[in-house]
């Protein structure tokens, strides 16, 4: 039986690799936090921020071996994540939407039937609305390469250097093969799904090189709109390096620091901002203090951290004002998160 026909049929019934921390090889983490979503994925380092207003839910199911990761992700609001693939690393990933609005990089609002190959050493930046589900499997770029040049030595000559998006007429069938391979786990809780053994890998795989091979890569660099997005990306992309950076050494950027360095006027950067965020600058920056403080109040360990202190270090000055932003953004006051954090570490 070839690996298509084995899916369909389950389906109709940083720049050097990190170690895999050890974990069970397959686990369903029930998230009430953005960033634990990337955390419950050690395989590869990624920064998850929640983006629109209301308290976070979540879930995201994992099954692992030793070479290949699989992950279902799910949540309620919209989250960015950014990273960077390891060497040797690739993804293959699709979105199941119901709704519009997700981005990849510089492929803005997804279709279904695409699938997405990110090469190693790839930065990534993703936009997921709430309910948009993604599952992608994370292997070794060396072993799917090797494959794929056997089935068409020609077309995979050269590896991808960034993101591709194809069009695949298998791509839905791998889609929910993938996703059928989690569900024990996703819908019970308590069957055991399928490990992931070697033979079920080559199988996978087998899968995953028959989907690239029937595939065409979508058109979508020919249009004035796109290349008009893609610059925009480009735009807010080295905006939010600077950003990144500053943040990392303790600075605060005023939006004139960041007009400087990316040397983009107001009105330039906050259309940039506007199609590829769906934010304002000051808004997105203000999202993300809000972020870093809720990082700090959930991971405080003595009774002598304050949310004074913390929010006036991330440059909030106006304490009122910062507790209602934050209570409309993660549905809770930062005295609850903070509680519930220096409680959690008092019992442990």
């Amino acid at each position: 039986m070839n690996s298509n026909k084995l899916f369909a049929n389950r389906s109709a019934h940083q720049h050097e690799r990190k170690p895999v921390m050890p974990s069970p090889a397959h686990r369903r983490h029930t998230l009430t936090d953005a960033a634990i979503q990337g955390l419950v994925q050690p395989w590869v380092e990624i920064d998850v921020h929640q983006l629109s207003a209301g308290p976070y839910q979540g879930a995201c199911t994992t099954l692992s071996s030793e070479r290949m990761h699989l992950a279902h992700e799910q949540q309620n609001r919209l989250v960015h994540k950014t990273g960077i693939l390891p060497n040797n690393t690739c993804t293959v990933s699709f979105a199941f939407r119901q709704t519009s609005g997700m981005r990849f990089s510089h492929v803005s609002d997804a279709l279904d039937s695409l699938v997405f190959l990110l090469p190693e050493q790839t930065e990534f930046d993703v936009q997921v609305p709430g309910d948009i589900d993604t599952v992608y499997v994370c292997l070794e770029q060396d072993r799917l390469m090797a494959g794929a040049r056997i089935l068409n030595e020609r077309l995979w000559e050269r590896a991808p250097r960034e993101l591709r998006a194809y069009n695949s007429p298998a791509a839905n069938t791998l889609a929910a093969g993938m996703v059928s391979l989690l569900d024990p786990l996703r819908l019970t809780g308590t069957r055991p799904a399928i490990p992931l053994s070697a033979q079920m890998e080559t199988l996978l795989l087998d899968s995953i090189l028959m989907t690239l091979d029937q595939a065409t890569e979508a058109q979508i660099g020919d249009t004035p709109e796109y290349q008009a997005r893609r610059r925009a990306n480009q735009r807010v992309k080295m905006a939010r390096e600077f950003i990144d950076a500053s943040l990392r050494a303790g600075q605060l950027p005023s939006i004139v620091d960041v007009c400087a360095q990316t040397g983009a006027s107001l009105r330039s950067l906050q259309y940039a901002f506007r199609e590829v965020m769906r934010l304002t600058p000051v808004a997105y920056l203000r999202i993300l203090r809000l972020n870093r403080v809720r990082g700090e109040l959930r991971t405080a360990i003595g009774v002598e951290t304050t949310v004074t202190r913390i929010a006036t270090n991330w440059g909030f000055l106006h304490l009122g004002e910062f507790a209602r932003d934050y209570l409309r953004l993660f549905g809770e006051r930062p005295s609850e998160t903070l509680v519930r954090a220096v409680s959690h570490h008092s019992v442990g």
